[in-house]
């Protein structure tokens, strides 16, 4: 027997051999650290792309199945669209909330984490009816995380041990969770001992099927059935149109009623024998000309059996008056009418049953097959809708759908009234003194992954970033960058992705140090001009479920004092320069106040001056950066309580970070300064290796807090460090020396010029000793010593003016360096 044993194919094996070993190569594999959900999805879309750009892939193993090449390359454009990456996203979100396996904090008001589990080895028992069955079945599974052991029914096995095939090529690491076995539903001690290994078993197939898995199954394992269905339609008078009538036709004939969503019987809104069978007449009508658009399948010897009986039979009560059949002179197909309102079902193969049923008689006659129903195509009038849908539902049936769309389906429909991903999870929870303090989610303390883009993908640059991008016929937030850089970026962010930088963010400023349950917080970042401070602040306080003022960044600094004392603000975020100046020009009246406890700003960071100030003139314990992060990819770096000034952890679970070399794309040695790429690796939002334009360096040093996503500390901009004759110096240090020497925070730009050999003007905005600044700086930067004694650089001190400062074009802020070198 062939079969596929950790996602590898062996054939003629030995099945008593093989399974010997399962149970063994199982555990192996469930102690291995789970596959990714966005690994997982990024796969199989791989996989759909592929099999739409060589359709001949698996046109043997569909026609060896059966199906004709026009509806086995139907079958796999289909395919291409239920793996489809955002089919595949939304699936799971709708039907999860959350990826499985993301073990994350209920509430920051509460130390309970709760995730979904896999069940762990889900068993796959399917039935015959449809091609693709086997591995949609184990696509769900591997979805929810579970390793996938499957018993496809006769004819069925070549398909999915194709796709399962391709899929391990794709991704090797998937092989782990991929067991196929197609021996035959007599083989009970064969399934017995593949049943004990499973902590779940799905099964798709009749009462019969389920009630023999049951047997088999070990006690207390879940059988998971998804039974076979029966399908109708329902008309009123109203109802009765055209476009009705030929939809009917179609989801009868598309693909011979063998689906259970198929349509078997039509109820119509009548007791009247006379207007059924008129009503009859029009679907028989309907029917011839509609089906010759349809290709037909072959009819088995016992169902072309059985459709001879029932018509013979029908002809028989005709002449009783009890029935009428109306059937195509080339038996293509054949509308029966029976007069009783009972549900039955179809012999298939274009056979359909015509009965009346009142609306007052259809909870009473539907009802007992309450577990049965699943689709009703229903034509009515607007009226009418409520109290049908209503009807139908109290009655058990789960879809309802316009005729000639009871074959289709919508990215995310549940099966059967039920979200399967939900039936292959366990939901769990952990409350536990060892984690850390304000941890939000288990990916702060488990080791980044392997980096989220493909082998020699490229870096980025910033004037490389990508302006559109294909946003699927979806809403989007459209947010712009520019600031410092001073060329502006356009960044697309599906409302998907915004979420996720929203909730990263809000458990970021938790992390940070604020306190939902006490805080009173006031929102004074810009908003407008297409920024995503505000809103992003707005919405991450929101996840967190702080008490919030959305003040924004007013101008009218005495309002917005007034509105911090007046409603008892003790924390307020925004940006250092805005803060700075509302503290400056309402100093008396906050340092009266003395009520503010926390500041968390984002953007450029304070001086070691400008937070011994506040601390002791205006009493604020607390000032951290709340996140790192910008507009393009959202957050990337949240500050436990050991951060100190521009250090961060990564936010892992959606970034990955890599240090690279200043004049080259290697990575930096230990604890060496260089530039910082970022990947996302959100749904929408795959950006890769982008040069965000930062500088920084790894702590390599466990961090105090016990998180172990990577900590690093940002050192100004990529353009802050430069080259100056033959050393590389940086603006932040410069800065920090005038700083700590001559208590200098007001502006400072470094202009750099050349002219045989570098000279670069340090320009200031308020009076210092110049006479001073250079010795100083020659004294604690050996690198300026160097190039000053060298004689292959100078430097000189300039005052400026406000207005003399160059600034960038677009946010108006002063430039931190400016090269007028060529």
């Amino acid at each position: 027997m062939d079969s596929i044993f950790r996602g590898k194919f062996i054939g003629n094996t030995d099945l008593s051999e093989v399974l010997g070993r399962l149970e063994n190569s199982l555990v192996k594999g469930l102690e291995k650290e789970g596959l990714s959900v966005k690994r997982v999805i990024n796969a199989l879309d791989t996989l759909g792309k592929t099999l739409l750009e060589n359709e001949s892939l698996l046109l043997p193993e569909l026609t060896q199945f059966g199906l004709g090449k026009e509806e086995a390359i139907a079958t796999i454009r289909e395919a291409q669209t239920i793996l489809n990456k955002d089919a595949l996203y939304l699936k799971v979100h709708r039907e999860l909330g959350r990826l499985p396996g993301e073990i994350t904090r209920l509430s920051v008001r509460q130390d309970i984490f709760e995730a979904w589990q896999p069940l762990g080895v889900l068993g796959h028992v399917t039935s015959s009816n449809d091609a693709m069955l086997p591995f949609f079945s184990a696509v769900e599974g591997l979805l929810a995380g579970n390793i996938n052991v499957i018993k496809p029914a006769s004819g069925a096995e070549a398909v999915v041990m194709k796709l399962v095939l391709l899929l391990c090529e794709i991704e090797p690491a998937l092989g782990e969770y991929f067991y196929i076995f197609p021996i035959s539903s007599k083989q009970k001690k064969e399934l017995s001992v593949i049943f004990s290994c499973c902590d779940g078993i799905a099964v798709w197939g009749g009462e019969n099927a389920v009630k023999s898995i049951r047997s088999i199954a070990p006690a207390g394992i879940p059988v998971i059935s998804w039974g076979h269905r029966i399908s109708f339609a329902y008309f009123t008078r109203e109802g009765v149109t055209r476009t009705a009538l030929e939809g009917l036709g179609a989801d009868v004939c598309v693909n011979e009623q063998q689906a259970c969503s198929a349509p078997q019987v039509v109820f119509y809104d009548t007791d009247d024998q006379q207007e059924l069978r008129s009503f009859a007449q029009q679907v028989y009508n309907a029917l011839a000309k509609v089906s010759p658009g349809y290709p037909m399948h072959e009819v088995p010897p016992a169902s072309c059996a059985e459709i001879t009986t029932v018509v013979e039979l029908g002809k028989m009560a005709e002449i009783m008056g009890d029935s009428t059949v109306l059937e195509a002179k080339d038996k293509s197909f054949r509308v029966l009418v029976e007069y009783e309102s009972n549900l039955t079902s179809s012999p298939l193969f274009r056979t359909i049953i015509v009965k009346p049923l009142l609306q007052k008689d259809i909870l009473p006659t539907l009802r007992p097959f309450r577990s049965y129903l699943q689709s009703v195509g229903l034509s009515c009038s607007t009226k009418e809708i409520s109290p049908l849908t209503r009807l139908f539902y109290k009655a058990g049936a789960t879809r309802i759908v316009d005729l000639g769309k009871m074959m289709s389906g919508y990215e995310g429909e549940p099966h059967d009234g039920i979200y399967a991903l939900s039936r292959y999870v366990r939901r769990v929870s952990l409350q536990s003194k060892a984690l850390p303090d304000r941890m939000t989610s288990f990916a702060e303390i488990e080791e980044q992954t392997a980096p989220p883009y493909p082998a020699n993908t490229p870096i980025l640059h910033k004037a490389d970033f990508p302006q559109e991008r294909p946003q699927k016929g979806e809403g989007y937030l459209l947010l712009k960058s520019g600031g410092s850089s001073g060329k502006a970026v356009y960044a697309p962010h599906s409302y998907g992705d915004a979420q996720t930088t929203y909730v990263t963010g809000g458990n970021a400023i938790f992390i940070a140090g604020l306190n939902p349950q006490t805080d009173i917080c006031m929102n004074l970042f810009y908003s407008g001009q297409l920024y995503g401070g505000f809103i992003s602040i707005y919405e991450a306080l929101k996840h967190i479920d702080a008490v919030q003022l959305p003040m924004a960044a007013a101008m009218d600094f005495e309002l917005v004092v007034n509105e911090i004392i007046a409603n008892r603000v003790n924390v307020v975020l925004g940006m250092p320069t805005y803060l700075l100046r509302l503290f400056n020009e309402q100093e008396e009246k906050l340092a009266a106040y003395g009520g503010i406890a926390k500041i968390f700003y984002g953007g450029e960071h304070f001086d070691n001056a400008q937070i011994t100030r506040l601390q002791e003139r205006f009493g604020v314990r607390l000032i951290k950066s709340m996140a790192y992060g910008c507009n393009e990819i959202g957050s990337i770096g949240y500050s436990c309580e050991h951060c100190r000034g521009s250090e961060h952890h990564l936010i892992s679970e959606t970034k990955y970070l890599e240090i690279l070399k200043l004049d080259s794309d290697e990575p930096v040695e230990k604890g060496e300064i260089g530039r910082l790429v970022i990947s996302s690796s959100d749904r929408n939002l795959e950006i890769y290796r982008y040069e965000i334009g930062d500088l920084g360096r790894f702590i390599v040093e466990p961090c105090p807090c016990g998180r172990t996503d990577p900590k690093f500390e940002l050192l100004g901009r990529f353009g802050d460090t430069f080259k100056f004759a033959t050393n590389y110096l940086s603006y932040i240090k410069i800065k920090t020396i005038l700083n700590e020497n001559f208590s200098y925070t007001d502006g400072l730009q470094l202009i750099l010029e050349y002219d045989g050999i570098s000279r670069m003007t340090i320009c200031v905005e308020t009076s210092i000793d110049q006479d001073k600044v250079i010795p100083v700086l020659r004294q604690q930067y050996a690198e300026i010593e160097e190039c000053i004694s060298d004689k292959t650089g100078s430097i000189t001190v300039k005052y400026c003016g406000k207005s003399d400062f160059i600034t960038s074009e677009l946010g108006g802020k002063i430039r931190s360096v400016v090269d007028l070198r060529n």
